[in-house]
């Protein structure tokens, strides 16, 4: 590879290595990635030491379609919480959401919400990003940007969701669209109308509010509701109480474990018209009985992230 004023220029920028080894990299490799590979065989590339280092602080992003059919969120960390309010890094987070937009990522739906996760790291460093120098890869972009902020930057995880409505909500954002914690809500409807886009929006506001689990009742996995009951029963198993008293008690709490922790089953913590009846109800009521939930997603920044950096080098 020609050893070329804008060829080390370039490898300075994504490894943060000094100059003079950057021009050594160069000169002695045939490309811009043997080069970085040849300075971490050498322990000189900044960037890739900081990749071991863990990232839980950061921000979350999202994005929906001009007809708000298609919304992607995503979570990306830094270090700390300071170089989250970076302009830089703040941008960086836009342009992976702008990414994953234009890239329209498919996969199949999470049983518990209807989006679509994508935790894959190799997915999300391939996304394409437009910069000065024309579309770079998104782990080649953070890895600059590592090197510029000095700290570790990396892409956590994706969100999808697909509907005849799509809206969002950034809680604590700096800037719109851009928070600490966010959510994205799909709702199916035959007819389409504003009234319908504020309602998925104050949707969106909850789920970031109530933090659900699962989309509707019957969605909740079986062993979970096992481990639920066995904990129930261990709680009023020395109560004196008759076995079909005990029963009842179990279901109930059972029952209202299931409706807490399921989106469709709550009562709504935005709109106090609709505080007594369940979402899913308030909705039919207001837009027609064939207008339903067909999926959400909330992420928060750093979430078990301490569990998914152990698990592999994701965070």
């Amino acid at each position: 590879m020609s050893g070329t004023t804008a060829a080390i220029r370039k490898l300075r920028e994504v490894s943060g290595a000094r100059m003079v080894d950057c021009k050594q990299a160069i000169m002695a490799t045939q490309d811009l990635g043997e080069a970085f590979e040849w300075l971490r065989r050498k322990g000189l590339s900044r960037a890739a030491k900081m990749a071991q280092r863990v990232a839980s602080e950061g921000l979350i992003a999202f994005r929906i379609n001009e007809d708000r059919t298609f919304g992607c969120m995503v979570e990306v960390n830094s270090e700390t919480d300071f170089v989250a309010r970076n302009h830089l890094f703040q941008e960086f987070a836009a342009s992976i959401a702008d990414s994953a937009i234009k890239t329209r990522i498919t996969g199949t739906p999470d049983i518990a919400s209807g989006a679509i996760l994508v935790h894959d790291t190799t997915t999300l460093d391939e996304l394409l990003i437009e910069t000065r120098d024309g579309e770079r890869s998104a782990s080649e972009v953070a890895t600059a940007l590592s090197a510029t902020v000095g700290e570790r930057i990396a892409l956590r995880r994706l969100a999808i969701v697909q509907g005849s409505v799509v809206a969002g909500y950034a809680h604590n954002a700096p800037v719109p669209a851009m928070g600490l914690s966010a959510a994205l809500v799909a709702i199916s409807s035959p007819t389409v109308s504003d009234d319908l886009v504020a309602a998925a929006k104050r949707i969106a506001m909850h789920v970031v509010a109530a933090q659900p689990r699962f989309l509707q009742p019957d969605l909740v996995p079986q062993d979970l509701l096992n481990r639920e009951r066995a904990i129930i029963h261990d709680q009023f198993v020395d109560s004196g109480k008759p076995e079909h008293i005990l029963n009842k008690i179990i279901s109930s709490k059972l029952n209202n474990f299931v409706s807490e922790h399921s989106l469709s089953s709550q009562v709504s913590l935005v709109d106090e018209e609709d505080s007594k009846i369940p979402i899913s109800t308030a909705l039919q009521k207001a837009h027609g009985k064939d207008t339903q939930l067909s999926g959400f997603a909330f992420f928060k920044v750093g979430e078990d992230s301490s569990a998914a950096d152990g698990e592999k080098d994701e965070v």
